[in-house]
């Protein structure tokens, strides 16, 4: 499970792992740091959660084809409205561009993994 939101943090710690854009929660806090003005080249800590080969392919592709379309909400009951209201809010575009935006950051520790 993802920490809370944290606007005030200087660092994000992302264990990415082949099933983590499925979750919305997740796909939210990635947005929320870029959108509240983390920084990609500096402020994000990145470790694979594997070190399986094809569960590292996995993640990268994940991110690399990645829409927030195909993420959902549905372990989170009590957050789920609030979660579909940041997509409508955000606009689609907005939130795969940042999630987008973090494949090279996945894409340096997984190279070095293989």
């Amino acid at each position: 499970h993802p920490p809370p939101l944290g606007g005030g943090s200087r660092k994000l710690l992302v264990l990415p792992g082949p099933c983590m854009l499925d979750d919305l929660l997740c796909v939210a806090e990635l947005f929320t740091w870029e959108a509240v003005g983390g920084s990609l080249k500096d402020g994000v800590e990145l470790r694979l959660a594997t070190a399986n080969k094809s569960d590292v392919e996995a993640t990268v592709a994940a991110f690399d084809a990645f829409h927030v379309m195909y993420a959902t909400s549905t372990e989170h009951a009590g957050l789920s409205e609030q979660l579909d209201l940041m997509v409508t809010i955000a606009t689609q575009p907005l939130i795969n561009r940042a999630v987008r935006n973090l494949l090279p950051i996945v894409q340096d520790p997984a190279d070095k993994a293989m």
